[in-house]
């Protein structure tokens, strides 16, 4: 089954695969002292969405890797002192160009992720927990992300497990389906498996009435479940109804994702 990572933040509700980035580890300390027993395994990603919301921020500020190191010395500290057997995984600092506004940095934004994924090779080699390179692309192009892979395969080629970048903002869902399709065959052929960041359920239940079975994806992410907690059922929700929302919502993704995917 594909596994699906989600920030639950503060809300109580017992998951076994969690995320979490440099801007919210106090709500991910709290998590670990209440359901380090159930986590399996914790995705450490930089806040592209916190950082990128600015289309005239371009990069990371020049502290940001040096935090970041930070960041996951401490995700991996707190997972030990909880007790958690959980793994750690860390995605290397990448450039989205498909956030609005950002679509003037591609291809630009390619190149200055894969100098990122070079840094890391030469500072992460002490740190704890596996990094994920990300492959990075524009948004509803589907073929620039394996143009991207290709270009810089010899980078990529160290890395069993990898990320597809512009898969959070898309509106157009057959073209999402499109790029990760044409992805999945190509880690398909590479024998690699990859995380797909932020694919919206419609995405999948619209490969799934066409058909379309994937082989190669591992892993996504979701935080999906704030627009239920926001809009639907009534204002003045309690946290453990939040819990509720939470829960229900990626048993849904899960059940979806299986009708696609058929990678484990």
């Amino acid at each position: 089954m594909v596994i699906v990572y989600t920030n639950p933040v503060n809300i109580p509700a017992p998951l076994k695969y969690v995320n979490t980035n440099p801007f919210d580890l106090s709500h991910f300390r709290w998590y670990m002292s209440n359901y380090a027993d159930n986590v399996r395994s914790v995705l450490l990603d930089t806040g592209v969405h916190t950082l990128f919301s600015d289309p005239s921020v371009k990069d990371y500020p020049s502290n940001f890797v040096w935090k970041y190191v930070t960041a996951i010395k401490q995700v991996a500290k707190i997972i030990d002192q909880t007790g958690s057997n959980a793994e750690l995984y860390y995605v290397i600092p990448d450039i989205p160009s498909d956030y609005p506004g950002r679509a003037k940095y591609y291809p630009w934004n390619v190149k200055r992720t894969v100098e990122y994924i070079l840094l890391f090779e030469k500072i992460g080699k002490d740190l704890p927990g596996q990094a994920i390179p990300v492959v990075q692309g524009r948004e509803n192009d589907p073929w620039s992300t394996v143009q991207s892979y290709l270009e810089h395969r010899d980078v990529y080629a160290k890395y069993d497990y990898i990320a597809l970048g512009p898969t959070c903002t898309s509106r157009s869902i057959r073209q999402l389906a499109l790029q990760i399709k044409l992805f999945d065959s190509l880690m398909r052929r590479e024998k690699k498996h990859y995380h797909a960041f932020g694919v919206h359920l419609s995405t999948f239940k619209y490969m799934a009435r066409r058909g379309v079975k994937l082989y190669s994806m591992k892993s996504i992410d979701s935080s999906s479940y704030w627009f239920d907690i926001k809009y639907r059922g009534g204002r003045g929700k309690t946290r453990e109804k939040m819990a509720e929302i939470l829960i229900g919502k990626i048993a849904k993704l899960e059940q979806v994702v299986s009708l696609v995917a058929d990678n484990l």
